[in-house]
């Protein structure tokens, strides 16, 4: 794909978790890729964060605890290397209530896009997941048809208010070319989404320590 085509538009979301009276905090990083659907014309990725941020966000924050804080949202096309990230604050933070679970347990979502091959698949983790959604290692019933309600509205993809629409897309890490004057971007459209009811776990968000005895 040829440098500065604005066909692939990535979102990144930065948040922290934060529990009531602890004085540390986690960072929480999720990265979504969209590929437009039409080429050509002159799309405006602003217009589109503005469209995932009403289409994707809102359905994904009855998702999540209240101890998700969202902090900013970057915005850029993948496929333009000397078009920098547009960062802007984010308002979307969780609205379930209570004590949520430890920071490295997350719902966890499995990308597929009907193609074999480890580059035609992804995975989201989402959280941190209230208690009130889990049921010992599990995420109970009412947290699993708000993730489906998630799910639907992600395939869906977003339209921005400049008539361009965009569907979620797994970029192939393997594939695809960058550098900083050019990029060629490789992957396919995310065509399903499957949730695993089981908590999943974030290793790199585990917290260890020596013990002083």
């Amino acid at each position: 794909m040829a440098t500065g085509d604005k066909l692939y538009v990535r979102v990144q979301t930065r948040a922290h978790a934060l529990a009531t009276g602890e004085p540390r905090t986690k960072p929480v990083f999720n990265v979504w890729d969209f590929k437009r659907t039409t080429t050509g014309g002159t799309p405006d990725k602003n217009a589109a964060l503005t469209a995932f941020k009403g289409s994707i966000l809102g359905p994904l924050k009855a998702c999540l605890s209240v101890s998700y804080v969202t902090d900013f949202a970057d915005v850029r096309w993948l496929d333009d290397p000397l078009a920098p990230y547009t960062t802007s604050a984010l308002a979307a933070s969780g609205t379930v209530t209570g004590d949520s679970v430890p920071s490295l347990n997350n719902a966890y979502l499995k990308l597929t896009s009907g193609l074999r091959g480890q580059s035609n698949r992804g995975a989201k983790h989402l959280g941190p997941i209230a208690e009130a959604s889990t049921l010992l290692d599990e995420l109970n019933s009412g947290e699993l048809t708000l993730l489906a309600t998630f799910v639907t509205a992600y395939l869906a993809g977003i339209t921005a208010s400049d008539g361009f629409s965009y569907l979620p897309f797994i970029v192939s890490q393997t594939n695809s070319r960058f550098d900083p004057t050019h990029a060629d971007v490789f992957g396919v459209n995310v065509t399903g989404v499957t949730i695993n009811s089981v908590l999943g776990k974030m290793n790199r968000r585990a917290q260890f320590s020596r013990s002083s005895v």
